[in-house]
């Protein structure tokens, strides 16, 4: 399977069965990272953005993960389960997006129903999730809160997003940060900000209530760990200061409150 699976990757429009594509989802956290990172993940990539796999194909990759409950598989421990959440996360952030196109062909093949099933897992696990490691020697790229936060990004994208979510998702934004054991150090907190400007740029996400995010963010400086965590806040709204003032999106009322954003009690 591996070996054929490899060739079609080389080729240049290949179809694919059945027991391919189940394949490819049994190993969507496979512990190699040739596997996992090269294989699996480019394969599920290109198949769902170059329109390779059925329409079944699709509804099984939905359905499957959906009822396997992949994303939060085994929630509670780190090391090898994250690697099946973060690429679960992956996998679902490109169904949702490719449902949204209406140049593919699975264009609108997610229910609404189906799609807030999606939101709500998706909260519950950037919630829960607690492995914070970005490349691993070990393991290759595990990178749950980048991968989580381009899952979020298509969840905030998506026409059926509800903006009353944002008092949620920026609980959630706030709380990564506020728990890291240490700096980010793979530009997930670039990846997070992403979840706001995208959000930003296709309407789904108002000025006031960023600027009520960013006033309401406290972040005390009385440990080496509160810097770090604080350091990392700063580096997201940096980020997002940048690429809406890059948009021609930089409303001067958000512009003023990341400017004067600073440590708790400052």
């Amino acid at each position: 399977m591996k070996k054929t699976l490899e060739e079609k990757l080389q080729s240049k429009k290949p179809t694919y069965t059945d027991s391919e594509v189940a394949w490819l989802l049994d190993n969507i956290g496979h512990s190699d990272g040739e596997i996992r990172d090269v294989l699996v993940y480019n394969s599920l990539g290109r198949g769902l953005f170059e329109g390779l796999f059925s329409g079944e194909q699709f509804r099984f990759l939905l359905e499957e993960s959906l009822r396997r409950d992949f994303l939060l598989y085994k929630i509670d421990e780190i090391g090898l389960p994250t690697l099946t959440r973060s690429f679960t996360a992956l996998l679902w952030g490109h169904l949702l997006e490719v449902s949204s196109l209406p140049s593919s062909p699975y264009f609108q093949q997610i229910s609404k129903q189906e799609y807030q099933t999606i939101c709500q897992k998706t909260y519950e696990y950037l919630e829960k999730e607690q492995d914070f490691t970005g490349y691993s020697e070990d393991d290759g790229w595990v990178h749950a809160f980048a991968h989580g936060a381009d899952l979020l990004v298509a969840v905030v994208k998506c026409p059926f997003f509800q903006q009353e979510d944002w008092n949620r998702i920026f609980l959630i934004l706030t709380g990564i940060f506020q728990r890291l054991p240490k700096r980010f150090v793979d530009d997930e907190e670039w990846r997070l900000a992403r979840v706001v400007y995208e959000a930003m740029k296709c309407g789904h996400l108002q000025d006031d209530s960023l600027v009520a995010w960013v006033k309401s963010l406290d972040f005390p400086l009385a440990t080496n760990l509160d810097f770090y965590r604080f350091s990392a806040m700063r580096s997201c709204l940096l980020d997002i200061y940048l690429e809406l003032d890059k948009e021609d999106l930089l409303a001067e009322k958000v512009k003023a409150a990341i400017q004067a954003w600073g440590p708790a009690g400052q």
